[in-house]
């Protein structure tokens, strides 16, 4: 019943919600909904407990998700990529990269050789980004591009989300 409310809980909820106190239980509704959604659409995609014959744990498609939950496809990735975006991405915060530059906007670091630039999983550290995020106090920074794994060198990276869009329309 409330899932076609959820464009309407993001309008109302930050300013127009306190003029119409009577809408404020169906807004609570809303998001307690959706946030089981979430949540439901994530245990079915990643935490089925279902192997493939290698052992490998399985990763549902958007369109299995949808399925199982009686939603669109796209309605279902939606929901996921939601859901991934509000789980932290891990910081290591032991793994310290050589600064070859900084400011307000960008870091420059010496990335080495064996090391990702961004995280296979949002579950998982080991890459740039995820000691960027341990030197960084927490704050994860943004890829502006990309060195292969077995490669080291200079990796530049934003640190303020707005630049990115300027930067790659520099290349």
């Amino acid at each position: 019943m409330l899932a076609g409310v959820r464009p309407l809980v993001r309008a109302l909820a930050a300013d127009q919600a306190p003029a119409f106190p009577a809408l404020q239980p169906l807004l609570a509704a809303a998001e307690k909904e959706e946030a089981a959604r979430r949540e439901q659409a994530l245990d079915i995609t990643f935490r089925s407990g279902e192997h493939d014959a290698n052992g490998q744990r399985i990763r549902h498609s958007p369109e299995e998700v949808g399925r199982r939950m009686g939603l669109p496809t796209c309605r279902a990735a939606r929901l996921v990529s939601r859901a991934m975006r509000a789980v932290p991405l891990v910081a290591d915060r032991d793994a310290a990269l050589p600064v070859l530059w900084e400011d307000e906007y960008f870091i420059a670091v010496d990335k080495p050789e064996g090391m990702q630039t961004a995280p296979v999983h949002r579950y998982k550290g080991g890459s740039v980004v995820n000691a960027l995020i341990g030197q960084l106090g927490g704050r994860p920074p943004h890829v502006l591009h990309r060195l292969d794994m077995d490669t080291s060198g200079v990796l530049l990276m934003a640190k303020q989300p707005g630049v990115v869009a300027a930067v790659h329309r520099q290349f």
